[in-house]
């Protein structure tokens, strides 16, 4: 088993990976994506990659925290990707999250930002 530390991992000078983040890379992977940069804040994780068939840009995020109950994602993270979804430079968000409230799904759909 290889015990190298992710690129992300690396970019991100985290030392342990969570279920999010792995479900995040194995996307990354099993998708073909590039990782262009990686940023994190208190709450989240934000990868911006793309795709060497296309032009488009994809922001992932991942909620590592949050105020709801079981650390879910709300509505709240839910007007946050699509301020996101909003800036000219980005074409598609992806949010993972290890919850999600009802109301976030049904924003989420609304809006065709993926979610895991």
């Amino acid at each position: 088993m290889n015990k190298q530390p992710s690129e992300l991992l690396t970019r991100l000078d985290v030392k342990e990976s969570s279920e999010l983040m792995k479900k995040a890379e194995s996307l990354i992977y099993f998708r073909g994506y590039t990782i262009e940069e990686a940023s994190q804040t208190a709450s989240t994780i934000d990868i911006q990659v793309s795709h060497p068939d296309s032009d488009d840009t994809i922001m992932m995020q991942i909620v590592t925290h949050s105020n709801y109950k079981n650390n879910g994602v709300g509505v709240d993270t839910v007007k946050s990707a699509e301020q996101l979804l909003a800036k000219p430079d980005i074409d598609k968000v992806i949010v993972f999250g290890s919850r999600f409230t009802e109301s976030a799904q049904s924003e989420l759909r609304d809006e065709r930002i993926e979610f895991f």
